[in-house]
């Protein structure tokens, strides 16, 4: 008899609007009452699934490697049933080369909402499973181009877009100050102002037990160092430094050449910066001063193994041992 068992994946890519593409479960119910229906046999331990991975993450998808062990020696599995083909990845090439690979492995793949194979066996499947793939790789890139643009209009209009600022709370897209956190910003950009290092502020917090950004009694220099480097608190939203790119089938984090920045009304420590909104934030300007411009403000020491100056006009007595001694 035939054994089956499927692979669901639940992307993060915006372009999933297929309700089947929202749920790893739906995915798992779907494929068993399509192998109910085909006379196979649905094999549980034969489950493969991946909630809230992106399809063009081809590394570290737990589930899709799991499978991929599954199959490489002596194994059970003879059909295994996805949703559609983008489940099993939107990348035009590795998409290619995963049905390959399973089919090799003498594993058929089918698709319940199509109700038909997905093989690159012959010409014209090939083809048409390339024009898929390119397609769910297409629409990923576009996806993600949305997303992104979106974020910088919310950025460039001065809004929240997304994450958590100490000292603030989100509503409706706008930052609201929490009193409580923003008397902690006040106080520690107070205390570096008058010469207090990451380590001294942080152990005087834990001594007030006042709540840290996580809202432990604990602080680290760390997380002082961050709230006072951080250009928000001036009155600067800065968004788009870096983003994540694709290589090699995984995601990388690289400089963005796409920055924006706008200004915004704070209210936390606006007094306690050195500068206009717009300037060098305040942790650069109290930091400490460079080494070389330490070295060239200190006053000049006489060098002792040079004889002392002579007056104006004075002829030295010993002019040998003097040129020696140059």
């Amino acid at each position: 008899m035939v054994v089956a068992g499927c692979y669901a994946r639940k992307s993060t890519d915006e372009g999933d609007k297929a309700a089947d593409a929202k749920s790893v479960a739906r995915q798992v119910q779907r494929a068993k009452e399509y192998v109910a229906k085909k006379g196979w046999r649905f094999d549980d331990d034969l489950v493969f699934s991946d909630d809230g991975m992106s399809g063009a993450e081809f590394r570290t998808r737990a589930g899709l490697n799991r499978l991929l062990e599954t199959v490489k020696g002596k194994h059970k599995l003879n059909v295994l049933i996805v949703s559609e083909q983008s489940r099993l990845g939107r990348d035009t090439i590795r998409t290619l080369a995963l049905i390959q690979a399973l089919t090799d492995a003498d594993v058929r793949i089918f698709s319940y909402l199509e109700d038909k194979e997905i093989s690159v066996d012959d010409e014209m499947a090939e083809i048409e499973q390339f024009m898929k793939s390119w397609a769910g790789a297409s629409e990923r890139r576009k996806a993600s181009q949305r997303v992104r643009d979106k974020m910088r209009q919310l950025a460039e209009q001065g809004r929240s877009t997304g994450g958590r600022l100490y000292g603030y709370e989100t509503k409706g897209g706008q930052r609201i100050v929490k009193p409580s956190e923003a008397e902690v910003v006040r106080r520690i950009f107070k205390r570096r102002a008058e010469g207090a290092g990451y380590f001294k502020i942080a152990r005087e917090l834990e001594r007030d037990e006042v709540a840290s950004p996580r809202g432990a009694r604990s602080w680290s220099p760390t997380q002082v160092g961050s709230i006072l480097s951080n250009a928000t608190y001036s009155g600067v939203s800065v968004w788009g430094r870096t983003r994540q790119v694709r290589r090699r089938g995984t995601r990388v984090t690289e400089k963005s050449p796409d920055l924006a920045r706008a200004g915004w009304a704070t209210e936390v420590s606006t007094d306690c910066w050195e500068a206009p909104p717009h300037a060098v934030p305040v942790l650069r300007r109290l930091r400490r001063p460079d080494a070389r411009a330490v070295r060239q403000e200190a006053p000049q020491v006489p060098d002792l193994h040079q004889p002392p100056p002579l007056r104006q006009g004075a002829v030295p007595e010993y002019p040998a041992v003097a040129r020696r001694a140059r």
